[in-house]
Order: structure tokens, then sequence, then C-alpha cells
């Protein structure tokens, strides 16, 4: 079903009615240009005949009309298509080789087809009656065989011409399909490979001109100036962890061993253990910068396994659950379902840990935090809801940005960076990650593709 949706189904779709609008018209081009051609011929001839025997009557009268159908019907050109009959006033037979008029309407003027019998039997025929000014009746026709069996001939050809013209836009639709198919499972190759980290995957194409070489060299230059930004990146990540995170060790070490040695009730103790402090905080965010840049250059998707996301949201819950017990609040964790999900364990501890510390540090005490587990249309769900107070609904749309904290949680601890890290985490795992205010309390909605 997918593939009726695409775009790709949409041109084949547009090539295959372009095609046989082409041919149909093609078609009844040719079919008017010969069985309709042959058709008003036979009109023609039948229209010169009546003329010429309503003249030879104003000249000749009766008698002439009568010597005139006959030398018709025995000149020997169109004796087999040739029709025709002449009536007197009492409806009796004159001259003419139709021998049954019962079933023929004698009272029209215009051209008509009608069954006429003749000694051969009954045909199908184009016909023409004039009443002459003696009342007499005139009827004068042509047989449509010729004209019926090149209708048939067309329409056989036209339908054997639709045949092949299907058989061959197919063919053309599958193959059109499949070159298309191709050259965007390249390119769809080379995306999903960069969103698991692996920047030096590149679009192969041939040497050409075509929009599809165009697209793959421009898609490659891309690819070259996110690689070497992200190098960048992960350069200065390094440079980070290196330069600021190992003086920083030292500094705590220096500050560690001095307070090994001084008195317990020298006053310069409590400073030294609130360095000691800010030092830690220091070096947390660091970690969480290095966790997020990791997360976001997809490089952890590459140890993914299948798993079972209500197990492991259970795992994290029986370890929480004491701590949360022991501040006053209440856990309770739910599973409707079992759904498998391709992903990395460690992460998504990290992403409901995160959750269950910010609802339990900004939800009030005592709280009722519930997490429960879910599945439906093809997504693992996972939310963390609280009964605190929520938050402003000016913040929803920044919550996850780096180092963003709302007013009213400044006097509390932290950095501002765990629903980064939780934000980031979600999208490594090709996730959406939603905020809802239920007054009261807050519902953190996440949803994973499942395996």
């Amino acid at each position: 079903m997918q593939f009726f949706r695409s775009v790709l189904f949409r041109i084949v779709l547009g090539y295959v009615a372009l095609l046989l609008a082409t041919v149909t018209t093609v078609s009844c081009l040719f079919y008017v240009n010969t069985a309709g051609l042959l058709s008003r011929q036979t009109d023609r001839q039948i229209n010169m005949a009546s003329r010429h025997l309503i003249g030879d009557y104003e000249l000749h009268g009766e008698p002439g009309l009568i010597t005139e159908i006959s030398r018709l019907l025995n000149d020997d050109q169109d004796i087999a298509s040739e029709e025709y009959l002449l009536l007197n006033t009492r409806g009796e037979k004159l001259a003419g080789n139709i021998v049954s008029w019962q079933n023929l309407n004698l009272t029209t003027r215009q051209l008509s087809e009608a069954p006429v019998e003749r000694q051969n039997g009954y045909q199908e025929s184009r016909i023409f009656v004039h009443r002459l000014p003696d009342d007499n009746v005139l009827v004068v026709g042509r047989t449509l065989q010729d004209v019926n069996n090149l209708r048939g001939i067309v329409s056989r050809s036209i339908y054997i011409g639709f045949l092949f013209a299907a058989i061959l836009t197919l063919a053309g639709s599958y193959l059109f399909k499949r070159y298309l198919q191709r050259q965007l499972r390249a390119i769809h190759n080379v995306t999903v490979n960069v969103s698991e980290g692996n920047l030096r995957k590149r679009v192969e194409f041939k040497a050409g001109k075509d929009e599809f070489a165009t697209i793959a060299s421009e898609i490659n230059a891309m690819l070259d100036k996110i690689e070497t930004l992200m190098n960048a990146t992960r350069g200065a990540s390094n440079a980070i962890a290196h330069d600021l995170r190992t003086p920083l060790g030292r500094i705590r070490a220096t500050l560690e061993s001095a307070l090994m040695r001084e008195d317990p009730a020298d006053p310069l103790r409590g400073e030294i253990e609130y360095a000691l402090t800010e030092i830690d905080k220091l070096l947390g965010v660091f970690e969480k910068i290095l966790q997020i840049s990791e997360a976001e250059a997809g490089i952890r998707r590459r140890s993914f396994e299948p798993l079972d996301l209500a197990a492991v949201a259970g795992e994290i819950c029986e370890f929480y659950e004491p701590v949360i017990e022991a501040e006053g609040s209440h856990l309770q964790f739910q599973a409707s379902a079992q759904p498998f999900i391709q992903g990395d364990r460690e992460l998504l501890a990290v992403v409901l840990a995160n959750l269950l510390e910010n609802a339990l540090k900004y939800a009030g005490k005592p709280c009722k935090i519930i997490v429960t587990v879910s599945s439906a249309e093809g997504k693992a769900n996972l939310s963390v809801a609280d009964s605190g107070p929520g938050i402003p609904e000016a913040a929803l749309e920044k919550i996850t940005e780096w180092f963003f904290r709302c007013d009213t949680s400044r006097h509390l601890p932290g950095n501002g960076l765990g629903l980064s890290i939780v934000a980031s985490y979600v999208a490594l795992h090709e996730g959406t990650l939603d905020f809802h205010n239920t007054h009261p309390g807050l519902r953190v909605q996440i949803r994973i593709p499942e395996a």
C-alpha cells in the first residue's frame, strides 16, 4: 500500500495514462479514416445514384426509370452491393432486386440502416427512400457488408494494438519504476548510513548530465561539508575533554589531597569542599555535552539490538521505586503491551531515568508518577506522567534546548541539559518526544517505531 501512496506511483500512473490516451487518439483517427471513410463513400454513392435515377425519371418517366434500374442491375458493376426498388401506388414491385419490403420504412426521406431481403437472404443495408411526383416509391441502397467487414478488421486491429500497448506500457512502467527505485534506493541507503553515523558513505552514480547525476553530485558535496563540520565538532569536543576536563581533574585531585591534610577544624575546609562540589558539577556538564554530541552524531546506533521496551522500562521503574517511595512519593508502572524496538538498552535507561528524576524534582512532594508502555499503529509508546504543577505553555517548545530552565525552577539544582539528552537519545531511536500539561501534572510521551 505504501507504493500506491508514493510519488513514484503517481509518476508511473501519469505515464500509463498519457500512453493510453495517445493510443486511444491514434486509434480513433485510424478508425475515422478507414471505416468512417468507407461509410461516407457509401453514402455518397447512394446520393449520386438517387439523383441520377430521379433525373432519369424526370426526363423519361416511369418506363425510362424502369429501364435504367434494369440496366444498372445488369451492368456488371457493384452488382453484389447495389440495391434498387421501384413500387407503384398500390405497393406493387415494378423494378429492382429487393425481394421483400414489408420491414422497410417507406415514409422516411433520409438515409437510414435497415435489414434488406434479397435473393441471397437478408443483409444489413444503407437505404434512401424517395417518393416520386406520381406517388411511386423509389428505394436506393447499398449493402454494408464491406463496411462491416472493414469495421471488424479495424476493431480487431485496434484491440490487438491496445493489447500490445498495454503490455508495452506495463513493461515500460515496470522498467521505469525499477530505474527510479534503484536511483532513489541509492540515495536512501546513503541517508540511512549517514543517520547512523557513517559520514563516509556517498551516493554512487554514473558520470553523466542527467538529473539524478546532478542530485547525487550535490548530495555528495553536501555530505563532504557535513563530514568536515562534524569532524570539526568532534575535534572541538575532544579538545574540551582533554583541555578542560583534565585540568579540572588535576585541580580536583589537588583539592582532595589538601582536604585530607587539613585539620577538620580548619576554616578553609568548607571552601575546599565547596570548590570540589562545583568542579564535580562542571565535570558533569562536560560529560552531558559529550553525551549529546555523541547521540547527535549517531555513533551509538551501531550497537542497536531488538529490545522489549516494557521489560526495559519495568527494570528502571523497579530500580527507582525505593528511591521515590523514600521521598514520600508513589511510582506506578503499567504495560498494556510488549512492543519490541531496535535500540540501545543503556540509552533508553538514561532517558527514563532522566524523566523520573525530573518528575521527582519538579512535581513536588508528595507526588504520583505513572509510567505507561503501550503499542499503537506500529509505534511503541512510553509515557511518564506526574501530578505536579506542569510547565508553562510558553516553555513547552523550548524545554529541550541546551541549558534552558523555567523561571520557576531556577532555584533548584540542575544545569538544563537533562531533557536535551532525552531529546537527542529519542531522536537517535527515530522517535518523537512530546510534552503535554494534564492540569494538574505533565505527561511526557515518547513514540518509537516498532522493530
